[in-house]
């Protein structure tokens, strides 16, 4: 009788293990996605959903987690969907880095053992509207008020103030609004957010810069630290781009001294492209003119290859040049000949298009 009970208990335990592990079983989707021109996509790609109860129990909270998608290749593990209650629905945004792709669709991920290409997992509208067993239907455009504490978050952000500008210096004014700055260009702005002459006896403080600097590191997936060759000063100056795409500090990675050391969702993948610009405090006090926000000049009609900036970027390196908001690579995107940026043939800047430059002479 003991016999029996003992082997009962033992059955009764690897029963409860497996429904345990199942509960917290993920289905994997791997897939490698294409532009319609056939080029690999690059970019990222965000999945967001509801809460729901997977088929083994789990509460899974609403969240959201983003993918950054290189070469095409995407991968990403999910819990299963279509078993459970009731049938839920992942909502993806795919968002190209060169901002000209941006499309939306939905996927339900049926339990399984093996990899899941994308066409398996996509369904073909929203819950509630005919392509899927969602949880009810969903209203498109969705309202302010229908998303929860949306609208008292936004009012107690800054809004525009009346003398609010574009390409200007940005102050707070006394009702807590954002303003911007009157003055001249070679003014110098105050605390308070007034502006005026700078003075011949302000001091011109030293520093130096450092740019399109490829942090020291491992890119293998795993490894998150990586060095800078110099501490930056301050801090803040530092611009650190993946694939031409922005990181944010203290959200994607953290800076001591000269160390950089990611976030584990945020690990360089292998082919990741890092850079980074900072300053130093410098030696000496130079004279130094900025570029910023500048349009290069030339016919944007995808044919035209070659533009100009209204001077030659000193030192050359200083020179960033965005399309869509993306940082492109200097040699690789483009050619620099003095004040002429010649792209190549891949990157032509096309109608649409939105080139800036940012650089120091």
């Amino acid at each position: 009788m003991n016999r029996f009970r003992q082997v009962f208990t033992l059955l009764a335990l690897g029963l409860a293990i497996t429904v345990s592990m199942r509960a917290q079983s993920l289905t994997a989707v791997r897939d490698t996605i294409s532009n319609a021109d056939g080029s690999p996509f690059n970019g990222q790609v965000v999945v967001s959903w509801q809460g729901f109860t997977a088929a083994g129990g789990a509460t899974i909270a609403p969240h959201s987690t983003a993918v950054i998608v290189v070469n095409g290749y995407f991968t990403l593990d999910l819990v299963p969907t279509s078993n459970a209650s009731p049938a839920a629905e992942y909502t993806v945004r795919y968002e190209s880095n060169d901002g000209t792709r941006l499309w939306t669709e939905y996927w339900q991920v049926p339990p399984s053992g093996t990899p899941l290409i994308i066409s398996q997992v996509r369904v073909s509208s929203p819950p509630g509207q005919g392509g899927g067993t969602g949880s009810g239907a969903i209203t498109l455009p969705i309202q302010e008020n229908n998303v929860a504490n949306l609208v008292p978050d936004l009012a107690a952000r800054p809004t525009k103030a009346a003398h609010y500008a574009p390409s200007r210096a940005a102050a707070i004014d006394s009702f807590g609004n954002i303003s911007s700055v009157v003055g001249n260009s070679e003014d110098c702005v105050r605390v308070d957010g007034s502006s005026g002459s700078c003075g011949a006896s302000e001091p011109v403080l030293p520093v130096a810069f450092v740019d399109n600097e490829t942090p020291a590191g491992i890119v293998n997936g795993t490894n998150l630290m990586f060095t800078l060759s110099q501490a930056p000063a301050p801090p803040a100056s530092l611009s650190l781009y993946r694939n031409g795409i922005m990181l944010r500090q203290g959200l994607d990675f953290n800076l001591s001294g000269n160390s950089l050391e990611f976030v584990p969702q945020s690990a360089p993948q292998p082919t990741d492209l890092l850079t980074a610009f900072y300053r130093l405090a410098g030696t000496t006090a130079n004279s130094i003119n900025f570029a910023d926000g500048e349009v290069p000049a030339g016919s944007i009609d995808g044919v035209n290859s070659v533009f100009t900036v209204t001077a030659a970027p000193n030192p050359t390196a200083s020179l960033q040049v965005f399309k869509n908001g993306a940082l492109l690579r200097p040699g690789a995107d483009y050619i620099l000949s003095g004040g002429m940026v010649t792209f190549v043939p891949a990157t032509l800047p096309k109608p649409g298009d939105v080139l800036q430059a940012f650089y120091r002479y």
